[in-house]
C-alpha cells in the first residue's frame, strides 16, 4: 500500500476508476479505493489510500522502471548490472594486471567490454561490485578492484597451493567511468581459473 498526505485536494466526481478533480476537501480527510488521478497535485496534508502500483515508468514514459504484481513483489527491470566469467573452465596461466574475464553472462545498462575487459556505467549513482577466483600454487597473490578514480580495494591470498581470491567494492561513480579487477600488477607470475571458479560482477543500488 502507498500513502500520499495532502494539504487539500480537488475532487468531483469517480468513475471507471478516474478521479476528476474540482471540489476542495481539506484536513486529515482520507480518501479510499482511487485509481487513477488525471489531473490536480498531490501535496502534504491529507492521506490517500488503496493506490495501485502496477509499472512506473521513465521520465519519457518509454520504459518500465518500477513494477508490481497481484502479490506486491516489486521489480526493476532497467536496473543496470552484469555478470561475466571466463570460457576456459580451468587453469589459465599469467594474468598480469586486468582479469581478461571474456564471457559476458549478461548486461543491462552497465557495459563490459570484451576488449579492455572492463565496466563502465551508465548513470551516476551508487554501484557494488564483486570479482573472485582461484589461483594456484603457494604464493602470496594480490588482487585489486580499481576505476577511472583510482585504486580502491587490495587484498591478498595466503597459501596452500590452490588459493581462493576476492575484492568487493561499494562506489560511487560517475556516468561513463570504468571498472576493473586486477591481479598481481606488480609482474609476478600466476596461475588462475575461469569457468565457475571465477566472476566479475555488479549493479547499481541507487
Amino acid at each position: 500500500m502507498a500513502n500520499f498526505k495532502l494539504n487539500s485536494v480537488l475532487v468531483a466526481t469517480e468513475s471507471g476508476g478516474t478521479v476528476t478533480l474540482d471540489s476542495a476537501v481539506t484536513g486529515n480527510t482520507a480518501i479510499t479505493g482511487l485509481g487513477t488521478v488525471t489531473a490536480g497535485t498531490l501535496g502534504a496534508g491529507s492521506i490517500l489510500n488503496g493506490t495501485r502500483l502496477t509499472d512506473l515508468k521513465s521520465s519519457d514514459g518509454g520504459e518500465s522502471a518500477i513494477t508490481c504484481d497481484a502479490s506486491g513483489y516489486v521489480t526493476f527491470p532497467q536496473q543496470p548490472s552484469f555478470l561475466v566469467k571466463h570460457t576456459t573452465d580451468g587453469q589459465i596461466a599469467d594474468c598480469n594486471g586486468v582479469i581478461p574475464f571474456n564471457d559476458v553472462f549478461w548486461q543491462n545498462g552497465i557495459s563490459y567490454s570484451t576488449s579492455t575487459h572492463k565496466a563502465t556505467v551508465p548513470v551516476t549513482g551508487l554501484y557494488y561490485f564483486r570479482a573472485f577466483t582461484i589461483t594456484k600454487d603457494d604464493v602470496q597473490h594480490a588482487m585489486s578492484m580499481r576505476s577511472t578514480q583510482g585504486t580502491h580495494t587490495y587484498t591478498h591470498s595466503y597459501g596452500p597451493t590452490w588459493n581462493r581470491i576476492a575484492v568487493d567494492l561499494l562506489w560511487e561513480g560517475t556516468a561513463s567511468q570504468e571498472v576493473w579487477p586486477e591481479l598481481d600488477l606488480s609482474g609476478s607470475s600466476s596461475y588462475w581459473h575461469g569457468g565457475m571458479y571465477s566472476a566479475f560482477y555488479g549493479y547499481l543500488i541507487g
